[in-house]
């Protein structure tokens, strides 16, 4: 018997919110949630800012790493979250010099 396959979902670029564009079709940013309101966060990460539309609650100051993906509303992107991931003890500035490297083909 053949298994039934089940459709693959595009893999998340892993992006600076600065980077994210509308084309995107999932990412994965990491940040810090500056603030909450009804559904939706706010999350920065020294590159910018975005709105996040999430079910999962918030708090503010809480380090994250979000998959969504990019919706345009109004004119500015927003991102519709996935999966909300705590990432408490990651080390904001080594996440950031190992993404700027991974990008630019260093390692």
């Amino acid at each position: 018997m053949t298994e039934m396959q089940r459709p693959r979902r595009a893999p998340a670029m892993e992006r600076f919110i600065s980077e994210i564009r509308k084309e995107d079709i999932r990412v994965k940013i990491f940040g810090t949630i500056s603030g909450t309101e009804n559904g939706l966060a706010v999350l920065e990460d020294g590159t910018g800012k975005i709105i996040v539309d999430t079910k999962e609650p918030l708090e503010k100051g809480e380090k994250v790493i979000i998959f969504g993906r990019p919706i345009e509303n109004k004119g500015k992107l927003e991102l519709q979250a996935e999966i909300v991931k705590e990432a408490p003890a990651l080390n904001e500035k080594l996440y950031k010099k190992a993404h700027l490297l991974l990008n630019k083909g260093g390692l």
